[in-house]
């Protein structure tokens, strides 16, 4: 389960393109003129909500990439963020890539405008399909020469600083530069996990320098002023202000001392398996010798995530493979639904879906002549640690399960607890942590009862405005709101709250590790471990260890408070006792007695 407090909070957007080989061509100018309007066409069906003619005119990768409910979601979150469609504008080429012609699209909202792009393939079919922030067309910067002013290259490129938050000063990185005539940017926000946010409305006459983050809740701008070589202002979002700084040096990254370097001592694998519909793709590590070798499926917590559980500028799952194939141990780790190499709709399934994702897992590493079919295991983090106890007793192919941050009660006692802890953790005043463990409680009743719409929002209100203080304005509430009632609202959301891990634990009869940190903040220790010992035990488990990792928090890092904020700063990326208990108790089990030499 992850978490990311921030002054700035991002909205997805979706993208899916196509392979497609080149048809007949007509002349360029009247192609571009005839997908001109096919472009303008999609994107009024898609905001009227028009899905049947939407699909008519969608590839086939981008049917299964944009199914209906998708479609929905982006639909509610586009005007949610922005307002009621006032206008959708004539469309307008941007350029072209292979036999992939792009266009943008200018939607005029109630609260300003955004540009959908278009992108066509080789047969005239919808390959990809994106939200951005507006920028000028080619007929807006003729009708404005300003707007094709080039601008001193004192503003271009890359800036680093911070905005200067009481108690805890935000990192940023942000770059600006010129394309075509307009400015573009983007911004990082490493400890909130935030890279390549777009940014929106820049505005340089110099030394004044203006830009906002994109589709955010409470309009969050920096307006600032160059002067020797620095920019530095005020940064605003809603009630909330604060001053920035951004300069050209660039701040030392924390150190990845974990990272694997080569060359490796095992081999990597590209692979590719389904389940059902559903492809999925990952790594293979299979250490060196003669096989067949035990091997661990490894599962990513919440979220869409990619193979190496990418996070906070960190690749736990790259860590782990490496440290188990180095103690003789394979590992696939995978791609989630939606990710990378891999197809789905992750907004569409349930965290049962996703164990059947992992026992197609299983079934493919069966039948890889380097694994053996009675050593085959499973490794989950967080949301993970739910996953593998169920995809166990659903299948006899499994032989072991690791629960890293597993849960041991329902998803809605521990969103509750999680509230509490982080909110005391990060120093919030204790009658804003008490009212934010009430809203988030009452909320999560309103969503089990089935409550409406209505109901709910009015509770996400309270909600929202105790995490985001008394003195934001209410627009920038409502905006926060409307996004978090299409996360509430989903199938997985309503499968997390109310499964009980519990009885699924009394079923499993393999081999169990549980391990949790001492300061994790978001699957608490003292709440989760007591209840996942007594289900293994009360279910007659013959095989299992449930430990306390002194020290660490949610990702099993050395920490300070546990506090999310701490994630990126931290230097390791799993702490070595955490990487040695999951390493020895396998090979203890699976692959023979740890001898205490190197491996």
């Amino acid at each position: 389960m992850k978490h990311r407090k921030s002054c700035v909070l991002s909205l997805a957007l979706y993208a899916a393109a196509g392979l497609a080989m080149a048809g007949d061509q007509a002349p360029e100018a009247d192609q571009d003129a005839a997908l001109a309007v096919s472009a303008r066409t999609f994107v009024e069906r898609f905001l009227a909500g028009d899905d049947s003619a939407c699909r008519a005119m969608l590839s086939i990768d981008m049917l299964s990439a944009l199914p209906v409910a998708a479609a929905g979601r982006v639909r509610q979150g586009l005007q949610a963020g922005n307002g009621s469609v006032r206008e959708v504008r004539d469309a307008w080429p941007e350029d072209v890539v292979e036999t992939y012609r792009r266009f943008r699209v200018p939607v005029v909202f109630e609260r300003g405008t955004v540009d959908m792009r278009v992108v066509f393939d080789g047969e005239g079919k919808v390959a990809g399909f994106f939200h951005l922030p507006h920028v000028p067309s080619p007929q807006e910067r003729a009708d404005d020469p300003s707007l094709c002013s080039d601008p001193s290259p004192a503003v271009r490129g890359h800036w680093e600083g911070s905005i200067e938050i009481p108690g805890a000063p935000l990192a940023v990185r942000i770059d600006l530069l010129r394309k075509d005539g307009y400015w573009v940017g983007t911004i990082d926000i490493p400890a909130q996990g935030v890279e390549g946010l777009p940014l929106a409305g820049i505005a340089v006459i110099e030394p004044d320098i203006a830009f906002t983050i994109a589709d955010i809740p409470g309009d969050p701008i920096f307006r600032g002023t160059l002067t020797d070589g620095e920019i530095a202002g005020t940064f605003t979002q809603a009630a909330f202000s604060a001053s920035f700084r951004l300069g050209r040096e660039v701040a030392a990254r924390p150190a990845r001392s974990q990272e694997p370097q080569p060359p490796f001592p095992y081999e990597e694998i590209e692979v590719a398996y389904d389940n059902g519909p559903v492809a999925l793709a990952g790594t293979l590590t299979v250490p060196q010798g003669d096989g067949p070798f035990a091997a661990a499926l490894l599962i990513s917590g919440s979220g869409a995530q990619d193979r190496d559980e990418t996070v906070y500028g960190h690749r736990p799952f790259r860590v782990l493979a490496d440290h188990l194939a180095r103690a003789g141990i394979a590992v696939l780790r995978v791609d989630d639904r939606g990710v990378g190499a891999s197809t789905g709709d992750p907004g569409a399934a349930t965290t049962e879906d996703f164990a059947e994702d992992a026992l197609a897992g299983v079934a493919f590493l069966a039948q890889r002549p380097e694994i053996d079919p009675g050593r085959i295991g499973l490794i989950g983090h967080s949301e993970g640690g739910i996953i593998a106890p169920l995809a166990a007793v659903r299948s006899a192919d499994v032989a072991f399960i690791v629960l890293l941050a597993g849960t041991g009660v329902t998803g809605a006692e521990v969103l509750v607890r999680q509230v509490e802890l982080i909110g005391r953790a990060e120093g919030q005043p204790v009658d804003q942590v008490d009212q934010a463990v009430e809203a988030q409680r009452e909320l999560v009743r309103l969503v089990l009862s089935g409550s409406d719409a209505e109901e709910i929002r009015a509770r996400l209100r309270t909600l929202v405005r105790s995490q985001i203080g008394p003195d934001e304005d209410e627009e920038a509430v409502e905006q926060a709101v409307a996004m978090q009632a299409l996360n509430v609202s989903n199938p997985w959301f309503r499968f997390f709250l109310s499964h009980d891990p519990r009885p699924v634990l009394r079923q499993v009869r393999v081999p169990v590790l549980a391990l949790c940190g001492e300061r994790d903040l978001q699957v608490e220790a003292g709440q989760n471990l007591p209840e996942i010992y007594r289900a293994l035990a009360r279910g007659g488990n013959a095989d299992f260890t449930v430990e306390e990792m002194p020290g660490l928090n949610h990702l099993f890092q050395a920490a300070g408070t546990g506090s999310p904020t701490e994630y990126y700063d931290i230097g390791e990326t799993i702490n070595p006792a955490a990487l040695e208990a999951v390493s020895g108790w396998i090979r203890e089990r699976f692959v023979g007695a740890v001898t205490g030499e190197e491996y």
